[in-house]
């Protein structure tokens, strides 16, 4: 075993959760403080969180938080970041 899977084991034994959900949460936080903090466009933002393209992105967001990041950046409440 690789020195990645120790980790990853670790991970999921003190949280219960997959190291690549720990992955994407963060990814989601720093995306939502983007897309309510800054006037980067949804295309920059893509590009600044390292993903492909921005429709890989789109679906990325909007799989985990069910909304896309348009309709997310329109909200004049936002939802708590971390949910």
């Amino acid at each position: 075993r690789g020195l990645g899977d120790v980790y990853k084991r670790q991970i999921r034994d003190v949280s219960g959760e997959l190291a690549g959900n720990w992955i994407d949460n963060y990814v989601i936080i720093e995306a939502k403080a983007l897309l309510i903090s800054s006037n980067l466009t949804i295309q920059e933002i893509c590009y600044k969180l390292n993903f492909s393209t921005p429709s890989s992105f789109t679906r990325f967001f909007k799989r985990i938080t069910g909304m896309s990041p348009r309709k997310f950046r329109t909200l004049k409440v936002f939802p708590n970041l971390i949910e």
